[in-house]
């Protein structure tokens, strides 16, 4: 299996400076169990967000990977939501997708009610040791087709499945599965978009405007512990390091904003494990 990542890294890395393009980049998914996770933690990194990312199937789903342990990331994950579309055709095609978490008092669809996290009021000391379960406070997702949206209750979903946690370390990961009966499938290809919005205050967003600096990370540099429960971030690829954890959580909120800014507009033909 190794030897088959090995092509597909190396026209990543030489599609690195063309990732804001209309082009859609390649990548080959790996499957999705225990053992695969760990050996080969999330591939593919963005310098401006610090989100670490990949694309795994088993023969049911399909799964798009978010991991980070920047604090502003996340929250820009939660607040704004994960959009993840999945081309009807292979082509880039944005007009089907599915969101989550998905905001619907930002949506001005539904009541307050039903609106997701209240405020964190708990003790610094105990937000670090105890293990949060995010997707307690998000339980709608979205799912829009050419406009059409059908708000999703994640807790009946037989179909979309979405985990949302963050470990006693900070670290946080995102998982959407997508059934692949919903992907429209060519010669084991797939296409498949991620977009976040960025946040904003007074009118205006937070920096990091510009194109995306996405590559992946070769000989395996990712998440220290790897797998599941993986613990922090190295720095992939050539681009340096993953943002450090006094950085992220002890610069105060300015610090913690301006690292969540960054366009987040990913697209990729992925072709599917057997």
């Amino acid at each position: 299996m190794r030897s088959l990542l090995i092509p597909a890294a190396a026209m990543a890395l030489l599609c690195t400076a063309c990732s804001g393009s209309k082009k859609l980049l390649p990548a080959e998914a790996l499957h999705m169990d225990a053992a695969t996770t760990q050996a080969y933690p999330s591939r593919f990194y963005d310098d401006q967000t610090h989100i670490r990312y990949d694309f795994r199937n088993d023969d049911k789903n399909f799964y798009v990977i978010l991991e980070t342990d920047n604090a502003g990331s996340k929250m820009r994950i939660l607040r704004e939501g994960v959009k993840i579309y999945f081309s009807p055709s292979q082509s880039k095609d944005a007009g089907r997708y599915i969101q989550y978490p998905y905001n619907t008092i930002a949506n001005d669809k539904h009541p307050q009610s039903q609106q997701g996290a209240p405020p964190d009021h708990s003790a610094p000391e105990t937000r670090k040791t105890d293990n949060h379960n995010d997707i307690a406070f998000h339980q709608q997702a979205a799912l829009n087709a050419n406009g059409k949206v059908e708000v999703i209750d994640i807790n009946n979903s037989t179909s979309f499945q979405f985990t949302a946690a963050t470990d006693a370390n900070g670290f946080f990961r995102y998982v959407a599965a997508i059934p692949r009966s919903a992907l429209s499938i060519n010669k084991n290809n797939t296409v498949i978009g991620i977009s976040i919005a960025e946040m904003k205050r007074n009118g205006g967003s937070y920096g990091g405007h510009g194109t995306p600096q996405t590559h992946v990370s070769a000989g395996g540099g990712g998440m220290h512990g790897g797998g599941m429960g993986g613990r922090g971030m190295r720095g992939g690829g050539g681009h340096g390091g993953g943002m450090r954890r006094d950085e992220a959580s002890e610069g105060g909120d300015r610090n913690v904003m301006a690292n969540a800014g960054g366009k987040v507009d990913w697209w990729y033909k992925v072709a599917l494990v057997q």
